[in-house]
């Protein structure tokens, strides 16, 4: 793997755990 695609692949993890993040919360509004 390149330096840029290892450098994609870290920020479409860092967009997708965000996302994960946003819809739990929104599942687990107290």
């Amino acid at each position: 793997m390149s330096h840029l695609q290892a450098n994609n692949y870290k920020r479409l993890n860092k967009q997708v755990a965000s996302q994960t993040l946003q819809n739990h919360r929104k599942l687990c509004q107290h």
